[in-house]
C-alpha cells in the first residue's frame, strides 16, 4: 500500500490518502413528500441490494482466483492488486481512490444541487462501478484498505443516481433534497 500510496502521489499530486474530510449535508426538510417518494426509496434499497451482491462476487472471485495462484507467493499477491489499482486510475480516469477524494466527492454531490456538474450521472457511474471492482479485487488480493468509506461511497452515489433519475421522470414532482437521497443510499449499503 505504500507503494501505491507514493504512485499516487508521484503522478497525482496528492496529499496524505488518508487526511480526514468531515461530512457535511445541506438543510433539507423531510414532508409528505416522502411516502410519494417510498417508491423511489424502494428501488435505492434493490439497487443497493445488486451492488452489493455484485461486489462480494468480485471479492470472492478474486480471492479464489487468488487461491489458486499456487506458483505466487502470498506476499507478491498484493503487488498484482496495486497494479490494477494505478492501471484503473490511468485508464477510467478515476483518481479518487483515497480516504479523501471519496469523502471530498461525497461532500461535493451533498452540497449541490441537482443541477451541477458534480451529479453528471455518466461520471457517478463510472466512480461507482470502478469504486465496486477496483475495492472487491484490491481487498482479495491483500492490500489492506477501508471498507466502510467505499462501500459509503458506493451506496452514496446509487443514491445520487436515483434521485437524478427521479428528477428526469417526474420534472415537475416535489422531491426530497438530494442529500436525502445520498444519505439514504450511504445507510443501506452500510
Amino acid at each position: 500500500s505504500l507503494a501505491t500510496t507514493k504512485y499516487l502521489r508521484k503522478t497525482l499530486g496528492y496529499g496524505l490518502a488518508v487526511s480526514a474530510h468531515p461530512f457535511s449535508a445541506a438543510s433539507y426538510s423531510t414532508s409528505n413528500q416522502l411516502l410519494r417518494e417510498f417508491p423511489a426509496f424502494v428501488v435505492l434499497g434493490l439497487a443497493t441490494s445488486l451492488i452489493s451482491l455484485l461486489y462480494l462476487q468480485i471479492r470472492n472471485s478474486s480471492a479464489a482466483a487468488f487461491q489458486s495462484l499456487t506458483f505466487l507467493p502470498y506476499q507478491l499477491r498484493p503487488v498484482i492488486g496495486m497494479i490494477v489499482l494505478m492501471l484503473t486510475v490511468k485508464k477510467s480516469g478515476v483518481s479518487d481512490f483515497g480516504l479523501s477524494g471519496g469523502i471530498k466527492i461525497l461532500n461535493e454531490l451533498l452540497q449541490n444541487s441537482v443541477e451541477s456538474s458534480f451529479w453528471d450521472p455518466a461520471i457517478i457511474s463510472n466512480r461507482l462501478i470502478s469504486r465496486v471492482f477496483v475495492t472487491g479485487f484490491c481487498l482479495a488480493s491483500g492490500i489492506l484498505g477501508g471498507l466502510v468509506a467505499p462501500v459509503l461511497f458506493m451506496g452514496s452515489s446509487l443514491g445520487a443516481l436515483t434521485r437524478y433519475a427521479h428528477t428526469r421522470l417526474f420534472p415537475t414532482a416535489s422531491l426530497s433534497s438530494g442529500s436525502v437521497y445520498i444519505l439514504a443510499g450511504g445507510a443501506a449499503m452500510l
